[in-house]
């Protein structure tokens, strides 16, 4: 199976490259979005503008028709340029943490469905189906769904390596003092290569980016029903090696209205728990309940997403609530064995379970999907 191809659609063009990316839209508060939006004209958040601040009158189907607006204005007044020639790109990413380097292209979203893509943390339905209605009426990829391998990754980043150290990169940009350089590949032959690299591996997993990939599956879905176009069938994806990888696990903070005791009962059908009077390690699920820390011993068949559930589900504590209890649930410091093993098995982890970088550009580069 063809697990990456190249594409056409739009970069943004010399004279803006500069100002038009974004990081994810989740890593601004919303002062920082307003200072993008009122200094910098060709932000990508000028774009997305009308889905953070559209009246509350708007379905998402009105909101994203105004997004869709905005994109053409940038498209059509030199922000972008449009690519002639289907290519990959060699992303790299330089910062005081991490030094990643991976390719952008396409996927097939059938190699999600085989599950020669793989996830490690489950999604949630709401997010899916907003951003499958984004997808329908906007119709773009602006922003790769990050997949990790094992197979030939000394090779696949001696070969970038080799090319990127004997050309200058198309695209040099710094954003928060991240060094984001990207190299076009244009040459069939060197295609082919980098293909060849990547689809030696049976099994790839995803990084970041699961709620893209199931909406692109939605969407692709809904598609297939009225017009059975298999162009439509393709997400943006980044495939890089797995140890390029910086993964950390996210604590959750809840405010339930029990107290200590009547929250440990209701999780004990998922788990045991033991008093920790040390610090707790990393190398272990722990629970704060107020100022006390307990390590999580997890029933066989259960998983911390059970936990997470069952905490969502207590009635949390309001300013009127007689009892107050403070949790943070805390993972151990995952690895890509973990992310893998949880992949594997039919018990993936929760929703945004890991922060994991790299962290790709938004809005860079565009892949049209209808």
């Amino acid at each position: 199976m063809t697990l990456i191809r190249p594409f056409k659609g739009w970069i943004a063009s010399n004279a803006h490259c500069g100002r038009v990316p974004i990081k994810h839209i989740d890593s601004y508060s919303s002062d920082a979005i307003e200072e993008e939006l009122s200094s910098n004209p060709y932000s990508f958040l000028q774009v997305l503008a009308p889905s953070i601040h559209s009246s509350s009158e708007l379905d998402l189907k009105e909101r994203f028709a105004l997004v869709r607006e905005r994109l053409f204005d940038q498209l059509f007044s030199g922000v972008y340029r449009e690519l002639s020639q289907e290519s990959l790109w060699i992303y790299q990413i330089k910062s005081a943490r991490i030094n990643a380097t991976g390719v952008v292209g396409i996927t097939p979203i059938s190699a999600y469905v085989n599950q020669t893509v793989k996830r490690h943390e489950q999604t949630k339905a709401a997010r899916r189906d907003t951003l499958a209605v984004y997808l329908d009426e906007v119709g773009i990829h602006a922003d790769p769904v990050v997949l990790a391998f094992s197979d030939n990754k000394d090779r696949f980043k001696s070969w970038c390596c080799s090319f990127t150290a004997s050309s200058p990169p198309s695209v040099d940009l710094t954003v928060d003092q991240e060094v984001h350089q990207l190299w076009q590949l244009t040459d069939p032959k060197h295609i082919e290569e980098i293909q060849s690299l990547i689809e030696s591996n049976k099994s790839t997993y995803i990084v970041d980016g699961h709620h893209r990939i199931e909406s692109s599956l939605h969407y692709a879905n809904s598609k297939y029903e009225v017009q059975g176009d298999a162009d439509l069938a393709y997400f943006m994806s980044f495939f890089i090696a797995e140890d390029d990888l910086n993964i950390k696990a996210v604590a959750k903070p809840f405010t339930v209205s029990f107290s200590a005791q009547e929250c440990l009962k209701r999780l004990n059908s998922y788990a045991s728990f033991e008093h920790c009077d040390l610090e707790v390690t990393s190398e272990e699920h722990s629970l704060q309940i107020n100022h006390d820390n307990y390590l999580i011993r997890l029933h066989k068949n259960a998983s911390l997403a059970d936990l997470e559930h069952c905490l969502n589900n207590l009635p949390q504590a309001t300013s009127t609530s007689d009892s107050v209890t403070a949790l943070l649930l805390r993972p151990k410091a995952y690895t890509v064995y973990d992310l893998k093993q949880a992949a594997e098995s039919e018990i993936p982890m929760a929703a945004k379970s890991t922060y994991i970088e790299p962290k790709l550009l938004t809005g860079l580069l565009i892949y049209p999907i209808a």
